[in-house]
């Protein structure tokens, strides 16, 4: 899920800026527990700088609201705010739903704690999929590896494509 959120504000940050990022730009400070989940990313962008520190929170990624928007914290327009815009559903809090060795399930509680899904109906035996359902996603996988293979290394931009493709069919 970090993955998907680094990508998906580095092809933002590309789109909106023109600002080029990448997860090599991108310092992961993992303050996780095992009772809480907690990650600071904080992200080193070459040719670029906050004007000063009143700039550096203005864009908000609201994972419980699962939006993302710009806010400022300048005196000269403190309640500013634009208007929401959705998160991709693979970072989306609703999206997170993991099994344990138990096949326990766990949701994140408003306050960002994993817990126990109280909720949880029985789920189906692996072996009961469709072997359909995971086909695209071996598809995706070998072609990228042929191609990792084959080319050294896959720049950001492309592979930012590749996803966007397949996430599209």
């Amino acid at each position: 899920m970090v993955f998907l959120l680094i990508q998906y504000v580095c092809g933002k940050l590309m789109e909106v800026y023109g600002i080029k990022c990448s997860v090599k730009n991108v310092l992961n400070l993992d303050s996780s527990t095992e009772e809480k989940f907690s990650r600071h990313l904080i992200f080193i962008l070459q040719n670029a700088a906050f004007k000063d520190n009143i700039h550096v929170g203005r864009i908000v990624v609201d994972l419980k609201q699962e939006v993302w928007y710009q806010k400022c914290h300048d005196p000269n327009c403190r309640n500013f705010r634009s208007s929401s815009y959705p998160l991709p559903q693979e970072i989306c809090v609703s999206y997170i739903l993991t099994l344990d060795e138990e096949d326990q399930a766990y949701v994140m509680d408003d306050v960002g704690n994993f817990e126990l899904d109280q909720n949880q109906k029985s789920r189906k035996n692996p072996e009961e999929e469709t072997a359909d359902v995971w086909g695209d996603d071996h598809e995706y996988l070998e072609s990228l590896n042929e191609f990792e293979q084959n080319s050294g290394e896959i720049s950001d931009q492309l592979l930012l494509t590749c996803v966007e493709d397949c996430d599209s069919q």
